[in-house]
């Protein structure tokens, strides 16, 4: 994705503009669908779907600030600016997926601390329970 902040939108042609979106979209939509949905694919598949539809269906807008925030880097006397922009954009799908990546570490213990208690205590059929 900060590969792709690289290239500059202000002077594409139609078709250029349109590639651009569609790469957009599509890395999007992969990064949404490994990322999200959890273990079933379908789920996968549909967060992908919908996360690669929305990027295309905002581009034009996204476009937009990108250039605004190019701009006002330039005012701050920022040098290569779209190169900042593409390192801070790295940064944060970087820090989005190390922080999934713990999110998911955290669910699998506690899955494995659910199953080691659900073993440890005993129901009986008076309604009471009995730990062991």
């Amino acid at each position: 994705m900060g590969g792709l902040t690289l290239v500059d939108p202000t002077h594409p042609d139609d078709r250029d503009r349109r590639t651009m979106r569609v790469a957009y979209g599509v890395v999007s939509g992969l990064n949404a669908g490994v990322t999200i949905g959890g273990k079933q694919l379908p789920l996968r598949v549909l967060a992908g779907l919908a996360s690669g539809v929305a990027a295309l269906r905002f581009a034009a807008a996204s476009e937009s600030i990108d250039l605004r925030l190019e701009r006002k880097l330039c005012q701050f006397g920022v040098q290569h600016p779209r190169r900042w922009m593409a390192v801070g954009t790295a940064v944060f799908i970087f820090a989005g997926y190390l922080a999934d990546r713990a999110a998911a570490k955290q669910e699998r213990r506690l899955e494995e601390h659910a199953e080691l208690v659900s073993d440890v205590v005993v129901d009986h059929s008076d309604g009471t329970t009995t730990l062991i």
